[in-house]
């Protein structure tokens, strides 16, 4: 299994059955440190990818499936509902929750990029300005009905 994704931010590429590379563009630097923050404090729950190396300009990820279809949402409210408990656990707020950033597999819930996401308490200078279309709850409202 092979296959690349060339997005405005980073470039995506499957490697192997189980992991992801995500390769961040020059002018997306600044969103990698906080991505691997984001991941190692969510580490201990099962909804998110696993940081498995850091590079220069990249992270490893463990591979957490597919998009969820629009028709099989309905059925995920529960574990998305999950996730935003998880995330207030860990002090995150993702602020990017558009469709593309679920994924499903084995019929398990999967949040991932985490490359604008902020944490609670900090003022977090570092984060670009970024369009955010809506809460982390209302995104969850809007997708998983």
């Amino acid at each position: 299994m092979s296959a690349m994704v060339k997005g405005r931010r980073s470039i995506t590429e499957v490697i192997g059955s189980d992991r992801i590379k995500k390769t961040y563009r020059e002018a997306y630097m600044e969103d990698l440190p906080r991505e691997v923050r984001a991941l190692q404090r969510l580490g201990k729950y099962d909804h998110f990818p696993k940081l498995l190396e850091r590079g220069r300009d990249y992270v490893i990820v463990s591979y957490v499936g597919r998009r969820v279809r629009k028709e099989d949402r309905g059925r995920y409210r529960g574990q998305a509902l999950e996730i935003l408990r998880e995330l207030e656990e860990a002090g995150i707020e993702h602020r990017d929750g558009w469709k593309d950033h679920w994924r499903e597999m084995d019929g398990r819930l999967y949040l991932i990029d985490f490359g604008a996401c902020s944490f609670r308490g900090e003022r977090n200078p570092g984060v670009r300005k970024f369009k955010q279309r809506g809460t982390d709850r209302e995104w969850v409202d809007r997708l998983f009905k």
